[in-house]
């Protein structure tokens, strides 16, 4: 089907939907002195326009439409908008609307749309994820081809940013998607050594290609990648973070994988309900995450998330509500891959019909929303007023099952705080001596007094959060007393 195209330049007046001319000034917006970590308290959840502009296989501009979605529209935009995302990624694959080396032209109809669409949403007054998607073909992260994969993306990620130079802080690059190579045994595990070194050396490209355009692209906020966007300790192992202030770092994490998707191989992984067994994935890699690089000072995104259609809707929802809850205690910001397809079978990741712009899973959308949190104006720099410390038990015994010589129980810690703990320690005095513990740390003992300290993996409680771990006790009253207790 033949495409209306823009051609005309930047400086003059863009068409952006029902035939309203707004200028391009309008949507730009400004270039603030803001950092990556306050650019990421004003986002709040995120949508992902997949399967669209990264199609790839006509060598044309019919590749948005060519795997099956429409056009995009300012209509969905707004409709993603509307429902309360104010963050939207925009997958782009550019291998097949170039020229050839050394120059590697981008087709200006191509550039044109991808720069409508951006358009659309930066109209709207989101944040905008603008990448380089599916480029696998040349972008091989190793060293035998290193150079030539590093001279075409500095080519396209020079012309793209030329291209929106003049674009506010609203408007962020993410330099690579999953950069791997495809069919090696460790494709999906964090690479080796030789292609993560590699991928160090294409972010660092990516960033000096930018940098160099100027404009406003001397202070737009970056998002480079570890090896095929992994959050597992060995795909952050030797990740390099270049001395670069506007920085952030994507992660791709759709887990457990078992949940999230229809494990191909190992069917006996599938889960179509979330009981809760599987937050200790979650709590895993966000630990991981904080860990490698949060503690250390650097803003993750994870720029990819969700879970299949399985008629389990309700059971999302849950899910969603321990995922993205405990990326916000971090300051993770979470967007939804949504590839527009919502059948019970395949990778059903859809939430928005882009045919009717009606929500077919509007509850998990609402959820996506409701845990992400409320955006920080003014880019953090309102402190949230603190919540009145609650009083109660903090620390309750459960007893699981009792004997002669001892029993097995569960204790639970409640922050009662008023605040979310980084980190936790509880001391408690107990009327039966506690002979081992699991899922905790013993820090201290005298007599049957403990101080319990978090496990690694669950570092952080929220206000009102409560965690719990099991222990085995010794001889005893059947009904535990608790007394002396402390948490901070």
């Amino acid at each position: 089907m033949k495409k209306k195209l823009l051609s005309i330049f930047m400086g003059l007046c863009l068409l952006v939907g029902g035939g309203t001319a707004v200028s391009a000034a309008d949507v730009r917006g400004t270039m603030r002195d803001i950092t990556p970590a306050a650019i990421a308290k004003e986002m709040t959840a995120g949508w992902n326009l997949g399967n669209s502009l990264d199609a790839y296989g006509t060598y044309s501009l019919n590749n948005e439409t060519y795997w099956g979605n429409p056009k995009t529209t300012k209509a969905m935009i707004d409709a993603v908008k509307n429902e309360g995302f104010n963050t939207i990624r925009i997958p782009v694959s550019w291998g097949e609307h170039v020229g050839s080396a050394p120059n590697y032209t981008i087709d200006t109809a191509w550039m044109n749309r991808v720069q409508e669409v951006v358009d659309y949403a930066m109209a709207d007054g989101m944040y905008v994820l603008l990448d380089t998607h599916h480029e696998t073909s040349w972008l091989k992260p190793q060293s035998a081809t290193l150079d030539a994969s590093q001279k075409q993306l500095v080519a396209i990620w020079t012309q793209i940013a030329e291209r929106f130079k003049a674009y506010g802080d609203h408007l962020l690059f993410e330099g690579m998607n999953e950069p791997r190579i495809v069919g090696s045994s460790n494709e999906w595990s964090g690479g080796d050594a030789d292609g993560r070194a590699a991928v160090n050396v294409l972010n660092q490209a990516f960033i000096d290609a930018v940098r160099k355009t100027g404009g406003n692209n001397a202070k737009r906020c970056l998002i480079i990648c570890p090896y095929g966007n992994n959050g597992d300790p060995n795909g952050l192992s030797g990740i390099k973070i270049p001395s670069d202030k506007n920085i952030m770092v994507a992660i791709h994490a759709y887990t457990p994988y078992g949940f999230t998707f229809r494990p191909e191989g190992n069917p006996s992984w599938a889960r179509t309900t979330w009981d809760g067994s599987g937050k200790s994935d979650i709590e895993y890699l966000m630990n991981n995450l904080n860990t490698s690089l949060i503690s250390k000072g650097v803003t993750v995104i994870i720029t990819e998330f969700g879970a299949v259609h399985k008629n389990n809707e309700s059971e999302v929802v849950k899910w969603v509500k321990d995922y993205v809850s405990l990326a916000t205690q971090y300051g993770i910001k979470c967007v939804w891959w949504d590839n527009n397809y919502h059948k019970n079978d395949g990778e059903s990741f859809g939430l928005l019909d882009r045919n009717s712009c009606s929500w077919t899973r509007k509850s998990v959308a609402d959820a996506v929303i409701k845990y992400a949190g409320s955006a920080v104006p003014g880019g953090g720099t309102e402190t949230p007023t603190p919540t009145t410390p609650q009083t109660g038990d903090m620390v309750k015994v459960q007893i699981i099952s009792d004997w002669t010589s001892g029993a097995t129980a569960n204790i639970t810690v409640t922050n009662l705080t008023g605040k979310a703990l980084n980190g936790w320690t509880c001391t408690f005095t107990l009327d039966r001596s506690i002979t081992s513990l699991w899922s905790a740390t013993l820090v201290n003992q005298v007599g049957n007094t403990y101080t319990i300290s978090n496990p690694d993996w669950q570092p952080h409680l929220a206000a009102g959060e409560s965690y719990t771990f099991g222990c085995n006790l010794g001889s005893g009253p059947a009904q535990v007393t608790v007394t002396g207790q402390t948490l901070k």
